[in-house]
C-alpha cells in the first residue's frame, strides 16, 4: 500500500513539473462593434431592443390563490409601483386593487375571500430605509387602512386567523423578533410570542394553534408551540449539543450616541469571565445599510468567546427594529450619524 502511494505522489509531482503551455491573451472586444442580425420574426413596428426600452419591462411576483380558487393576487410594478393585483384563474387582464405609491408584498386572503392582507411600505422616499406594515383591503376594491402605524416598528409575513377575525405577523423589534396579533378591523395589538428571542418564521393551523421556528442566544432553532397559550418546545434536536458544549449567554447592552440617541448590541463576554480582568475584544458591526442583531444562536460569537475573547455586535441607529423616525434620521445619511456609534461602544 506504501509503494502505491508513493507512486501515486512521484507520478502527480512529474505531472505538476511538466512545462505548461499558457492560453493566448483574450481579445478585447469594443462594445460600439457589437451588433446582431434584425430577427426575421420581427414585425414591421416593433423595434430593437434598447437600454431604456429594456427597463420597460414590468415584474409579476409574490402570488397566492383565492380560497374559492377564482382569483389570484399577485404583486406587481405594472403601474409603476409593486402594488397588489388580481386576475381570474381563468386569465385575463388584471383589476389594480391598491392604488397607491406605497410599495406592496405578501398578499394572503381571508378564509372567506372577502379580504387581502399585505405587507406595505406606506413612505417611498424612505425606500429601503422604511418601516413594514400591515395593511388590509377588500378584495373586491375599497378602502385599504394600514393596521400597524402605532406599533412603528418593521411588520412582515401577515396570517389571518382560520376565523378571519386577526391578522397575525411578525414584529422586527429591538434586536427580536416576535409575533404579533392585530385585530383585521384594527385596534390594539398583541405578541402571543413575545420576549428576547428570535422568531423566523410560523404557520397557523385551521383549529387556530400556532406553530413556529425559533432560536435564542443560549440555543439553536426548534419548533414551538403555544398550547393554553404557554409557549412550548416540541423538537429537541439540539439537545445533545447543548448537552456537551458550554456556552455563554449575551447581554444586550446600551450605550448613547454622540447626540445622546441610545444604541444597543449583543456582548458576548468570554467562558469564565473574570470580572477586572483584560481580554481582547472583537468589533463586528453589522452589513446593510439595513438590518440587525438579533436575539438569536450565533456560532461565531460563541467560537469566539470560547477562545478567551469579547465579541461585542453592535446595532447602531441605522438598524431596523427602532421604528420610523430613525429610519427617517439616516436616509440618505449613511456614514455619517451611524458610522461612529459602532466605535463608541467600545471602551
Amino acid at each position: 500500500m506504501r509503494t502505491i502511494t508513493l507512486l501515486a505522489i512521484v507520478i502527480s509531482m512529474s505531472t505538476l513539473a511538466a512545462p505548461q503551455k499558457l492560453p493566448a491573451p483574450l481579445a478585447i472586444t469594443d462594445p460600439k462593434l457589437i451588433s446582431s442580425k434584425p430577427n426575421a420574426n420581427v414585425e414591421q413596428n416593433q423595434q430593437s431592443l434598447s437600454i431604456e426600452r429594456l427597463f420597460m419591462t414590468r415584474s409579476v411576483g409574490a402570488s397566492t390563490w383565492s380560497p374559492d380558487g377564482r382569483s389570484i393576487a399577485f404583486v406587481s410594478n405594472i403601474s409603476g409601483r409593486n402594488n397588489i393585483w388580481l386576475v381570474p384563474a381563468t386569465g385575463g387582464w388584471p383589476m389594480q386593487l391598491t392604488v397607491s405609491d406605497q410599495r406592496q408584498t405578501s398578499p394572503t386572503w381571508s378564509p372567506d375571500g372577502k379580504w387581502i392582507a399585505y405587507v406595505t411600505q406606506p413612505d417611498p422616499k424612505l425606500a429601503i430605509y422604511g418601516t413594514h406594515h400591515i395593511g388590509v383591503s377588500p378584495a373586491g376594491g375599497g378602502e385599504a387602512r394600514i393596521l400597524t402605524r402605532a406599533l412603528d416598528r418593521m411588520s412582515t409575513e401577515p396570517r389571518f386567523s382560520p376565523d378571519g377575525k386577526f391578522i397575525y405577523f411578525i414584529a422586527d423589534d429591538d434586536g427580536t423578533q416576535n409575533l404579533c396579533r392585530v385585530p383585521a378591523a384594527g385596534g390594539e395589538i398583541n405578541r402571543p410570542i413575545a420576549g428576547r428571542l428570535m422568531l423566523y418564521s410560523y404557520s397557523v393551523a385551521k383549529s387556530g394553534e400556532v406553530a413556529a421556528l425559533i432560536t435564542t442566544p443560549d440555543r439553536p432553532s426548534e419548533i414551538f408551540t403555544l398550547p393554553d397559550g404557554k409557549l412550548t418546545r416540541i423538537t429537541h434536536v439540539n439537545d445533545a449539543f447543548i448537552s456537551q458544549v458550554k456556552l455563554t449567554t449575551p447581554e444586550y447592552v446600551k450605550f448613547k450616541s454622540k447626540d445622546g440617541t441610545a444604541v444597543s448590541g449583543y456582548l458576548y463576554k468570554p467562558l469564565d469571565y473574570v470580572p477586572g480582568k483584560k481580554y481582547p475584544a472583537i468589533l463586528r458591526p453589522h452589513g446593510g445599510p439595513v438590518w440587525a442583531y438579533y436575539a438569536e444562536f450565533t456560532h461565531l460569537a460563541q467560537l469566539f468567546a470560547a477562545n478567551d475573547s469579547a465579541v461585542l455586535y453592535p446595532t447602531p441607529r441605522v438598524s431596523t427594529g427602532r421604528g420610523h423616525e430613525s429610519a427617517n434620521d439616516t436616509a440618505a445619511d449613511r456614514g455619517q450619524q451611524d458610522c461612529g456609534q459602532p466605535l463608541r461602544q467600545v471602551p
